[in-house]
């Protein structure tokens, strides 16, 4: 009994060391499984990452140029409705300048335009007995005067007015246009020169060096200025640099001559044809 068991006993011993072995064999297989499948998984985590980061940097780079697309989109708005007000300005400004252009108008001729056709008749008839009778040549003459007077509005008036016969007697009248190019054309009579200046100092000299190669003028010289659809910088060139102007032409003809100037405003390129 004694040797049965024992030999039992010795045979189970490798059947433990076979079961053990294979256990640790499924154990090893289980570990390494384990790890492929961590390692594996860690994989798709870093590949779903950098997915992410991929899919992250495109939407930024989308946001970012939609971003960029609405500051350009602002910033032409914005360009538009300072365009608009300066437009707006422009008008503005122009209305008030035809505006103030009637009223000094209206204040000059006020009692002219409302004279009465019978009183224009009267002015008109024979003389008194004893002096000597209009000519039928200057009663429709001094007719179509009238008439013309009666019709003239706002800046023609002004003009009208400052370049009469009379006034022309003893002074000069010369004319300054700015137009819509930016140039200058100087009439000081029958004959215009035309000339570019960007700055009060260079508007100055520039008309002056014009001034220069006219005649001697008469004790007083009136210099009407008027713009149309002229460029605000040049415009205020031309208005800054009138004072400098008169000055050099007042001392270049020692107090001999008398410059005045009248900045008639805006008036529209068809009013001066």
């Amino acid at each position: 009994m004694k040797a049965a068991s024992r030999r039992f006993h010795f045979q189970l011993t490798p059947l433990l060391d076979l079961l053990l072995i294979v256990i640790f064999a499924q154990y090893l297989e289980v570990t390494q499984q384990a790890e492929r499948q961590t390692i594996a998984a860690e994989r798709q985590v870093v590949e779903r990452q950098n997915e992410l980061g991929r899919r992250y940097a495109q939407l930024e780079a989308d946001l970012e140029q939609e971003r960029e697309s609405l500051r350009v989109e602002r910033q032409n708005v914005a360009d538009s409705d300072a365009a608009n007000s300066a437009e707006v300005e422009e008008l503005r400004r122009r209305l008030e300048d035809v505006a103030a252009q009637q009223r000094q108008a209206a204040n000059l001729v006020a009692e002219l335009f409302h004279i009465p056709q019978e009183l224009i008749d009267e002015a008109l008839k024979p003389l008194p007995i004893g002096t000597p009778p209009r000519s039928q040549k200057e009663v429709e003459r001094l007719r179509q005067r009238f008439e013309e007077l009666a019709v003239l509005r706002g800046p023609e008036v002004v003009e009208h007015l400052l370049s009469y016969d009379e006034l022309r007697k003893r002074a000069d009248v010369w004319r300054l246009r700015i137009e819509r190019g930016g140039g200058i054309v100087f009439t000081p009579g029958e004959s215009s020169q035309s000339f570019r200046a960007s700055t009060p100092a260079e508007f100055a000299s520039r008309l002056f060096d014009r001034y220069k190669t006219l005649p001697q003028p008469k004790g007083l010289v009136v210099l009407l200025v008027s713009y149309g659809d002229a460029r605000a910088d040049v415009r205020q060139a031309v208005i800054d640099g009138l004072p400098e102007a008169v000055r050099l032409m007042r001392e270049d003809r020692l107090g001999r001559t008398q410059f005045e100037y009248a900045v008639l405003g805006y008036i529209p390129d068809d009013s001066t044809r």
